[in-house]
């Protein structure tokens, strides 16, 4: 569900701004095992993901003058909290198998994402051509295959907290890909943001561990 609001709010909503409010995962993840009493509240884990978030804001901050939609907003939002929750319910329940409980999740989000499609009258049309289906193969495969499956085992290993701070991670890796293979050039703004980012995860991940 949380990649179908979040393509949802893309249409709209700029990516800087998309990847600043899913920037927010890590928040709504201590937020939300506290309240659940899943795990008690650490203030490093609150400091690293107000610092991780600061620095995605700053990575992208020429990116938010344009905002969106207040629905486009919401369905991007909306898509981060179900992603913050979908770890925690992970968490959770009783221990299973990665492969099964990816299956059944997909499964249940392909008849949520269908139902919706139908009642809003829209029009199914298969892709055509390797340009149209080549995004999708890669989505399926890294998006879902590899990148969930990682996600469920690291589960099994890492405090829910720390599994989920590392999606700060991913637009500093877009940066630098984007260095990498567009040979763009990020600017003293993006650098800093970078470190702030990397700064937030550390302070989860390492920080007061014995």
């Amino acid at each position: 569900m949380n990649f179908a609001l979040l393509y949802r709010g893309e249409a709209e909503v700029s990516s800087g701004t998309a990847s600043i409010l899913y920037a927010t995962i890590p928040l709504i993840t201590v937020i939300a095992v506290t309240r659940l009493g899943l795990q008690p509240l650490r203030a490093r884990e609150v400091l690293g993901a107000v610092i991780g978030l600061a620095g995605v804001a700053l990575v992208f901050s020429g990116e938010l003058s344009g905002g969106g939609p207040p629905i486009a907003l919401a369905a991007v939002f909306v898509g981060a909290i179900a992603a913050a929750l979908s770890a925690v319910a992970l968490k959770l329940g009783p221990p299973q198998s990665t492969w099964p409980a990816n299956a059944l999740g997909s499964a249940v989000g392909l008849a949520v994402c269908c139902a919706v499609s139908l009642a809003l009258g829209e029009r199914w049309i298969l892709p055509r051509g390797a340009a149209a289906w080549g995004p999708i193969l890669y989505l399926v495969a890294t998006g879902n295959l590899i990148a969930y499956a990682l996600l469920g085992w690291l589960l099994t290993k890492w405090r829910v907290t720390s599994v989920n701070a590392m999606s700060l991670v991913i637009p500093v890796i877009a940066v630098l890909l984007g260095a990498a293979i567009r040979a763009e050039t990020p600017g003293p703004g993006t650098v800093l943001g970078a470190a702030l980012v990397l700064a937030g995860v550390s302070l989860t991940l390492f920080v007061g561990r014995r």
